[in-house]
C-alpha cells in the first residue's frame, strides 16, 4: 500500500442500487452544462443543488448528476464557473442527459490596476498569468521521490527514489497540463507489507503524486477558478512584508482533496471535506511561489449508500480524516518551474462485518527536483516509463549512489521514522535484502 493514491473504492451497483432507489424514493438527474452563447460544453464548473446542499463538478464533457428526493418537481441549480455565479431552475424530466444553459463570459483581469486588486482579483489575476509564468516546453526534472507510511502509530514501508521525470506539457484552452514519463536511476526500500490484501491491488504509480502539482492539473485543484465563489479570501496580515502577496483562503463545504480515492467525484463524495490553505504569490510577475492545502474530515458527512468498501473484497470500510499538501515552485530565468510537492493524507479503516476501526494509516509522499532540463540524452531517453510501480521495482543496491545527504523529511523527522524501521534489523540490512 505504500502507494494507494489511485485506489477506487465501491459504488452501489446492479439490483442493490434499484432496491435502494425504489425503498428511498430517489431519482438521479443527469444533466449538461452547456453555453448558451455557442452551446459549448463548460467543464469543470461547480454545480450545488440548492434542495439538498450537495454538490458535484461538471467533468471534462460538462456531465454531471445529482441523487434527487422523491417528489421533486423544481431544481435549483446554483452554477459558479470563472466570471459568473447564476442560480438556474429546471424543471427535471429524467430523461437521459438533460440540458442546462448558462450565460458564460470571460473574465479579464489583466488590464486591471494592481494597485486596487483585492485578496481574490489577486488570486485570480495568478491563475490567468500561468500561462506566461510556466515554461511551455516540456522538460526533464532530476529528482528524488520518498513514500512512506504511519500505521496504528508506526512507520513503515519507506521507498527511496533518485529519478528523472519528464513533463511532457500541453495547453488547453491557454491552461497547462502534463502527462509524466519516470526513469528510475537508483532505487532503496525497506521491508514492505501490505496490512490490508485490497491495498495490493492499487496503482503504484507515483505520478499520481505529480498530479496533485495545481499550476499542471488546475481544474482538480484548489487553484480551479470555477470555485472561488464558494471561497472565502484574506490577506494575511501576520506575514511580514515581503515581495510577495500571502493570501488565506477557506471552502468550508467542500474540498479539492482526494485521500488516494481516484473515482472519488464519480461516487459523490463531494461534500465529506473541507479545505483551508495559503497561495504565497509573487508581487513582480504574479507567479505561485507556494500552495498550502490543508483538508479536514465534515463531521457531519455520511458516505452515500456506504460506497466507502474497499475494493474488491469489501471486507473495510474507509473514511478520511484529514490531508495535507504543500507545493512550492522556484524560477530560473524568466519561468517558474515545480520545486517540491510534499503531501500526507490519514484514512481510517474500520471492519465491514462488526464497524470495529482497525487501522489508522498515514500515507505520505515528498517530491523534490534539483534541478531540470530540456534535453535528455539519448541514452537516458530510452529508460522512460509511464507508470512506477515502485514497491514492485526490481533493484540492486548500492550504497556508494547514497552518499549524499538526501533532503530532510518534510512531516515527520528522520529519527522517529528510522526508529521504527529498526526494530527488527539495521535498515542498510533491508536495503541491501530487498535490492538483490
Amino acid at each position: 500500500m505504500a502507494v494507494n493514491m489511485c485506489r477506487k473504492v465501491a459504488r452501489a451497483m446492479g439490483v442493490m442500487l434499484l432496491l435502494t432507489i425504489s425503498a428511498t424514493g430517489q431519482n438521479f438527474f443527469r444533466g449538461v452544462l452547456l453555453s448558451r452563447q455557442d452551446s459549448t460544453v463548460i467543464p469543470f464548473a461547480i454545480v450545488k443543488l440548492a434542495e439538498t446542499g450537495n454538490y458535484a463538478e461538471t467533468n471534462s464533457k460538462g456531465e454531471f448528476m445529482f441523487e434527487i428526493p422523491s417528489g421533486k418537481t423544481l431544481l435549483h441549480l446554483e452554477i459558479s464557473t470563472f466570471g459568473l455565479r447564476e442560480t438556474i431552475g429546471h424543471q427535471p424530466a429524467f430523461k437521459g442527459t438533460e440540458k442546462i444553459y448558462v450565460n458564460q463570459t470571460p473574465l479579464v483581469l489583466n488590464s486591471v490596476e494592481v494597485e486596487g486588486l483585492n485578496a481574490e482579483e489577486i488570486v485570480k489575476k495568478a491563475v490567468l498569468q500561468i500561462p506566461e509564468n510556466y515554461t511551455d516546453s516540456s522538460f526533464a526534472a532530476f529528482s528524488f521521490y520518498r513514500q512512506y507510511e504511519k500505521i496504528n502509530g508506526e512507520f513503515k514501508n519507506l521507498i527511496e527514489v533518485q529519478a528523472v521525470v519528464s513533463f511532457i506539457i500541453n495547453s488547453v484552452k491557454n491552461y497547462k497540463s502534463a502527462e509524466y514519463g519516470f526513469a528510475i536511476e537508483h532505487m532503496r526500500k525497506s521491508n514492505h507489507t501490505y496490512i490490508i490484501d485490497d491495498l495490493q491491488y492499487d496503482d503504484y504509480d507515483f505520478s499520481a503524486l505529480l498530479h496533485q502539482n495545481p499550476v499542471y492539473h488546475l481544474a482538480e485543484s484548489s487553484l480551479n477558478p470555477n470555485a472561488f465563489s464558494f471561497y472565502e479570501f484574506s490577506f494575511d496580515t501576520l506575514a511580514e512584508q515581503t515581495d510577495d502577496y500571502t493570501i488565506n483562503y477557506k471552502c468550508a463545504d467542500f474540498s479539492s482533496e482526494m485521500h488516494g480515492v481516484s473515482n472519488l467525484r464519480e461516487v459523490g463524495w463531494q461534500g465529506e471535506s473541507r479545505e483551508e490553505g495559503v497561495f504565497i504569490i509573487d508581487r513582480k510577475t504574479f507567479a505561485f511561489k507556494k500552495i498550502e492545502r490543508k483538508a479536514y474530515r465534515n463531521p457531519w458527512y455520511h458516505y452515500p449508500k456506504n460506497n466507502n468498501f474497499l475494493l474488491p473484497s469489501k471486507r473495510y470500510y474507509e473514511e478520511f480524516v484529514n490531508g495535507h499538501l504543500v507545493v512550492e515552485y522556484q524560477q530560473q530565468k524568466d519561468r517558474w518551474f515545480p520545486a517540491s510537492l510534499c503531501y500526507n493524507y490519514t484514512n481510517v479503516f474500520y471492519k465491514s462485518a462488526t464497524a470495529d476501526k482497525e487501522f489508522t494509516i498515514t500515507d505520505v509522499f515528498e517530491w523534490h527536483c534539483d534541478s531540470v532540463s530540456h534535453f535528455i540524452p539519448q541514452p537516458l531517453a530510452d529508460k522512460f516509463y509511464k507508470d512506477s510501480p515502485l514497491p514492485l521495482h526490481k533493484y540492486t543496491y548500492n550504497g556508494t549512489h547514497w552518499k549524499k545527504p538526501s533532503p530532510p523529511f518534510y512531516f515527520f523527522t528522520r529519527e522517529s521514522v528510522y526508529k521504527d524501521l529498526e526494530k527488527l534489523n539495521p535498515l542498510e540490512d533491508q536495503f541491501i535484502k530487498n535490492g538483490q
